[in-house]
């Protein structure tokens, strides 16, 4: 512990510890609005459609005798590889509530149903907000915030045909591919794209179930819509290359479900002490309805316990994303003195946290750990409120707080952070589902030298590298093995210059996983990633160069203001 400013008359200690916060679940966003609504009301939304999830959303709505009874139906989320743990619903701007999830006997995989009853009278404009929390269906499908660029340029290095150096045949249909990327992701295919450079597939299996395959392979991501497969033949793929996580994925029962079971369905879970409810056939559409999505948002999750209570404020950093991204204080009162205050929490946080993510709401919940007399710990929820602009703040600083009211705190207890952030400015780096073993597997094939074909001496420093992957992910690296002086077939070596290896290792990194595992806020990344043109790159290291360090000095200059 140390005081961290000398010129502040306030005590501020600082546990050089730091929490680590941990990314939990991604939120989709959905605002429901239905015009002339009363009693007698019963209605559906039209199925929401949109590139991501094509024709997977409906609400319901039934108003019969004071009961509402708001549905929302997200049919077939196992067929792209997800699940839906939980939903919270908001009306008209009310606080969020648990939707109750009415579970199908017969379509429990491929049908979820959450609902919610509303036992007071609803406006004639209602508006429904979902948070619909959304995670992979298998321990190895998940959502990761990584460069959507890689999956895209790599896909289109195969379909184009850019050194590709293997092929398989089915029928007359030929399917070009790269033997660095087979090796990577299939330990099944080693043996055989070291003997030959092409293998036959049996006549009965589906081209267009092949390219799905292909697409898993090189991206990591399953899109059974855009390719029509056939699953069975997809699971047989699978368990022959030991792709691990996609034979997961085809376990999960993918079939779909047709449209027009949610009538049905939803006419089923009213509640029963309600009569006169409506049939199918008695619904009244005249009500306008108008669905539509909002950016979406993630949830991040920080555990912070303390074991006794400061003397005046205790301030840690808190580690997401490789850097220091928040700073939580926490100021203890004394109820015996009114002119202290109540115990309160700050939590600071950079405008632009790395990875393009800025924070949309914080919810703070404080539990004591379990009493020795065998009591039942208490629990409590805090609403979190943002501090607007403050004179000589530093710009890029938000500031978020919470009274604790009258809460009295024996402890130890344990503060529960949870922060809601949009990545809606990050750009192509963004969250999206894939298999976890993707990044380990190209990783790898570089760092293990399996099938390169290209070497890059930096510094004295010589990095073995793919031609294809790396023409595919920076224009200037195209151009450079494209030159007459490495189009022999013979291995090539480029030479670096005006980088460090160690900045340079981290910019492969990059290129070949899609993610970060380095601070982009030094400008030596910065350089290279302008120099070779890697776009998502870029734009994160522009971002955080260009912003301000929050430091311990900035809290303590807040904390003498509102002390």
């Amino acid at each position: 512990m140390s005081q961290c400013s000398r010129n502040s008359k306030i005590k501020v200690e600082e546990d050089k510890t730091n929490l680590n916060a941990v990314f939990k679940v991604l939120e989709l966003n959905l605002h429901w609005q239905v015009e002339n609504v009363h009693q007698g009301v019963g209605v559906f939304s039209g199925m929401m459609n949109c590139k991501r999830f094509p024709r997977t959303f409906q609400f319901g709505l039934r108003y019969i005798a004071d009961v509402a009874v708001v549905s929302l139906m997200i049919m077939n989320f196992n067929y792209l590889g997800l699940r839906v743990p939980f939903v919270r619903l908001t009306y008209n701007n009310g606080k969020p509530v648990m939707m109750k999830r009415k579970t199908s006997k017969t379509q429990s995989n491929k049908l979820d149903l959450f609902t919610l009853e509303y036992c007071q009278g609803l406006d004639e404009v209602s508006g429904f907000t979902c948070q619909i929390f959304v995670e992979g269906i298998t321990d190895t499908y998940k959502y990761q915030q990584y460069d959507r660029l890689l999956t895209d340029q790599l896909w289109d290095s195969m379909r184009f045909c850019c050194w590709t150096d293997f092929k398989f045949f089915i029928r007359e249909n030929v399917f070009n591919a790269h033997k660095f990327v087979l090796r990577a992701r299939s330990t099944r295919l080693e043996g055989d794209i070291r003997r030959v450079d092409t293998i036959r597939l049996n006549d009965d299996l589906d081209p267009d179930t092949f390219k799905c395959f292909l697409y898993f392979l090189y991206t990591g991501r399953l899109l059974l819509a855009n390719f029509k497969a056939n699953i069975d033949q997809l699971l047989s793929l699978a368990d022959t290359y030991l792709v691990e996580t996609l034979t997961q994925l085809c376990r999960k029962d993918l079939a779909k479900l047709k449209e027009g079971y949610f009538p049905e369905c939803f006419m089923s879970t009213g509640p029963a002490a309600v009569p006169g409810l409506p049939t199918s056939t008695d619904l009244d559409l005249k009500p306008k309805s108008k669905i539509c999505s909002k950016p979406d948002t993630v949830e991040i999750r920080c555990n912070w316990e303390i074991n006794q209570l400061p003397k005046n404020y205790l301030v840690r950093a808190v580690n997401f994303n490789q850097q220091e991204a928040f700073h939580v204080c926490f100021r203890s009162g004394d109820h015996s003195d009114e002119s202290k205050g109540n115990h309160a929490l700050f939590i600071f946080s950079k405008q632009w946290p790395e990875g393009g993510l800025e924070v949309v709401d914080i919810t703070i919940s404080i539990t004591e750990k379990s009493l020795s007399d065998g009591k039942h710990p208490k629990s409590k929820r805090f609403a979190v409120n943002r501090w607007p602009k403050v004179a000589g703040l530093n710009p890029a600083m938000a500031v978020f707080s919470a009274d604790l009211e009258n809460f009295l705190l024996q402890p130890p207890f344990a503060i529960l952070f949870l922060i809601e952030l949009s990545s809606e400015s990050a750009g192509y780096y963004s969250y999206q589902p894939r298999d976890t073993h993707l990044a380990d597997n190209l990783w790898s094939a570089a760092f293990g030298a399996y099938l390169t074909d290209a070497e890059i001496s930096v510094d004295g420093r010589i990095f073995r590298v793919h031609k294809a992957l790396m023409a595919a992910r920076s224009p200037v690296f195209r151009e450079l093995l494209c030159s007459e002086n490495v189009k022999e077939p013979c291995l090539k070596r480029i030479v670096v210059e005006e980088i460090n290896s160690s900045i340079f290792e981290e910019v492969l990194y990059f290129m070949y996983t899609g993610s970060l595992r380095v601070s982009v806020g030094d400008e030596r990344l910065l350089a290279a990633a302008e120099k070779y043109q890697i776009e998502t790159l870029r734009i994160l290291c522009e971002n955080q160069v260009r912003r301000h360090d929050q430091s311990i000095e900035d809290l303590c200059s807040f904390l003498q203001m509102v002390a």
